[in-house]
C-alpha cells in the first residue's frame, strides 16, 4: 500500500523528544515533508540520507574494466549525487543549521 503523504507511524507514545530525524530523500519534491517535520520538531537534528546505487558498475566489471577507472567512475557518480544533496538542502524553508552537514559514504552493504 502507498500513500500520496509521507508520515511518521508511531506504536506508542515517545518516552522523550525525537533527538535525531532520520528522512531518506530521492531528490523528488518532498521537501515539504522535510519542512513539516522540522516545523513540529524544530530542537531535533536532521539527518538526510539518499542511498544511491552506480549505474553500470557490474557491467564495467564484467567487460573487465581496470579497478582504478570503476573508483573514478563512482567519484564522479558520487560528486553528483552530493551536488544534488545540496541543491534539495537550498529548497529547505528549514534552518540550515539543523540540517546535517552533507556526508557521504560509498560501499557495497554487504561491506558495511
Amino acid at each position: 500500500m502507498t500513500s500520496p503523504r509521507t508520515l511518521l507511524a508511531v506504536k506508542q507514545r515517545p518516552h522523550a523528544p525525537y533527538r535525531r530525524i532520520l528522512a531518506a530523500v530521492d531528490f523528488s519534491d518532498h521537501a515539504a515533508a522535510i519542512n513539516a517535520a522540522h516545523a513540529w520538531l524544530p530542537d531535533a537534528d536532521f539527518v538526510l540520507l539518499h542511498a544511491f546505487e552506480v549505474e553500470m558498475e557490474s557491467t564495467f566489471r564484467l567487460a573487465g574494466m581496470d579497478d582504478s577507472q570503476i573508483h573514478q567512475y563512482r567519484i564522479q557518480a558520487r560528486s553528483a549525487a552530493q551536488a544534488e544533496m545540496e541543491a534539495f538542502i537550498g529548497k529547505l524553508h528549514a534552518g540550515q543549521p539543523a540540517i546535517a552537514p552533507v556526508r557521504s559514504r560509498c560501499g557495497h552493504a554487504a561491506d558495511s
